[in-house]
């Protein structure tokens, strides 16, 4: 599971300007977002389980902090996963006007990684055990933004609607590699954490995490905050959830 997080922690997305022809709800800046106050500062908790049969067993905690200083964003991840010592920090910084990545830092006891946007290309490296340290370059023109790993709540941001599709260029330290990633709004859906209920736009994240394995988030409608994420797969029992835990 903790290569997992690392996994969902060090994806990229980018957007880039040259002559390729690119879908129409492709996501460029998320400046409009900032300006109506969507952005919220301070300290969130998520607790993740695998759940199994309404029965589930802990796997991490992970708190999230969300800091604004000289026009940029901080965001600072401490993951701990359950029975372990060893956690993992995950730490962005991202443009004040429109949220695009501008250095990146992910350190655990086993694994590393780094990646930093400047004159138009992204470099950085990548250390994972038993494997040699990878070193990361890639060109283009453009803002970059996290995806699911350390901002999951991205999404949210949007003023979402039923049917809608938001697609954003991601390109995968681990392959060195850029992939479209698109995300459908299926439509509205109620759920329940800690015995408060909530209507939520339920959105199809798409692949991620353990092969055959498809994310769904849940953001409130009225505020677009990220309640819940679900990783499962067709035919299996067994899915990773993770919720906020401090709800009000």
């Amino acid at each position: 599971m903790k290569l997992l997080f690392s996994i969902l922690s060090m994806a990229l997305a980018i957007s880039f300007a040259n002559a390729q022809v690119l879908p129409a709800d492709t996501i460029f800046s998320f400046q409009d977002a900032i300006n109506n106050g969507k952005l919220k500062l301070g300290t969130d908790t998520l607790v993740s389980y695998i759940e199994s049969e309404a029965i589930r067993d802990k796997i991490s905690d992970n708190v999230r902090t969300i800091e604004f200083n000289n026009n940029q964003y901080k965001i600072t991840t401490y993951n701990k996963a359950a029975g372990s010592e060893d956690i993992t920090k995950v730490e962005a910084i991202l443009d004040g006007k429109d949220l695009h990545i501008l250095r990146f830092y992910l350190k655990s006891k086993n694994d590393s990684a780094f990646a930093q946007y400047k004159n138009a290309m992204i470099k950085g490296w990548l250390q994972i055990p038993q494997q040699e340290k990878k070193n990361i370059s890639y060109a283009f023109e453009g803002n970059t933004f996290l995806s699911d790993g350390n901002t999951p709540w991205l999404i949210g941001l949007l003023e979402l609607k039923e049917n809608q599709t938001i697609v954003i260029p991601v390109f995968h330290l681990f392959s060195n590699s850029l992939r479209w990633k698109t995300y459908e709004v299926l439509g509205e859906e109620a759920i329940t954490i800690n015995d408060i209920s909530f209507s939520c736009w339920k959105v199809d994240a798409g692949p991620l995490g353990p092969p055959g394995f498809n994310a769904f988030h849940w953001y409130t409608k009225n505020t677009g905050k990220l309640l819940r994420v679900v990783l499962s797969k067709e035919g299996e029992t067994a899915m990773y959830v993770s919720e906020l835990k401090n709800i009000q």
